[in-house]
């Protein structure tokens, strides 16, 4: 894998082999929108998470507590999906109803919808663009340029930053809704008043309220394992889609073909991966194609993975557990030549 990619196409020859594959899924209705789909899975997801908060409030020991927080973490993650396709129109065809599909999801777990979608959406114009990727502003480093970055905390944990990458991720969790508030407050807008007082009140209700209603000892269990288990999901969904993957100095001058391709990288599994990692094992489709149903980005895998190799643009799968050392390798790589370096 080449880790300072030279660009290979033109943006013109990109765009052109882009609608060629767009225009072949097309004829096959592989981007149409499965609503029947979508219903009944969204619905068994807030079916299930309800039933998990329920157990939640109701369980009367350590092990009930903990099998229900799991339970709770899990479907609060599950619906966060729900967000993420609404969120990239693949839902319904207009864009006010998948807000509202949205809103819906993300109301009873607290999640900031607006705030994360025009952070998503920018990394989606700009995937590991190291000046316009909102998903490289984190303390971890693959390059030169952000390891120099004088951060406290990015001078604090280079040197280990591959050891403590997944004991510090899981607060991602966490972190993403505190520092939606502050965004609230700092550009406060009318439009913005409802958000504000949902998360406001939600995470009172979620965080607060416990320590008020529960015994001491659940609370605290229950506050742990809820921000581990939902962080630790999100961050095994996430982290093996881009990190490690060739960062851009300037996106811009990639067609969008080859920049989302040679940015991404798919997870190989089975039907139980394309459950866990709601369809985003197939990164390098849902980039493509983000508005395509999830279950339908398997389908377009062999037509990418053919433009792929007529256009020599490098196409990258690993197993999960490849992935994962592909990560670490690549952060304690970097450490050890950037400590080197002084």
């Amino acid at each position: 894998m080449e880790r300072n990619y030279q660009q290979k196409l033109s943006i013109k020859k990109g765009t052109k082999i882009y609608l060629n594959l767009r225009k072949s899924l097309d004829d096959e209705g592989i981007l149409d929108r499965s609503y029947v789909y979508y219903f009944f899975l969204t619905s068994f997801e807030l079916l299930m998470f309800g039933i998990f908060v329920a157990f939640v409030i109701i369980s009367n020991s350590l092990w009930q507590t903990v099998l229900a927080t799991i339970g709770m973490a899990f479907f609060t993650v599950r619906l966060g999906g729900i967000a993420h396709d609404a969120g990239h129109r693949a839902i319904l065809k207009s864009g006010l109803l998948n807000d509202v599909v949205g809103y819906i999801v993300c109301i009873p777990i607290v999640f900031p919808f607006k705030v994360w979608k025009l952070k998503h959406n920018a990394h989606h114009a700009n995937p590991n663009d190291e000046a316009k990727d909102p998903d490289l502003q984190v303390p971890i480093s693959f390059s030169k340029e952000k390891f120099d970055r004088k951060d406290m905390l990015v001078r604090i944990i280079r040197k280990y930053q591959a050891y403590i990458f997944y004991f510090i991720g899981p607060l991602v969790s966490i972190s993403m809704r505190v520092k939606s508030l502050g965004y609230y407050i700092s550009n406060f807008k009318p439009r913005y008043a409802f958000e504000l007082f949902y998360m406001i009140t939600g995470l009172i209700i979620m965080f607060v309220l416990p320590f008020v209603f529960f015994p001491l000892s659940k609370a605290i269990v229950y506050c742990l394992l809820f921000i581990f288990v939902s962080g630790f999901y999100m961050l095994n969904i996430f982290a093996p889609n881009h990190k490690g993957m060739p960062q851009l100095k300037d996106s811009s001058k990639f067609s969008f073909f080859e920049k989302q391709v040679v940015t991404s990288r798919n997870v190989v599994g089975n039907f139980i991966y394309d459950y866990l990692y709601m369809g985003l094992n197939y990164q390098i489709e849902h980039h493509l194609f983000p508005n395509t149903p999830r279950y339908k980005l398997k389908r377009i895998v062999k037509y990418a993975k053919a433009e792929c190799k007529k256009a020599g643009i490098p196409y990258t799968e690993m197993s999960a557990y490849e992935s994962t050392k592909f990560i670490l390798t690549q952060l304690h790589i970097a450490s050890k030549e950037f400590d080197e370096m002084g």
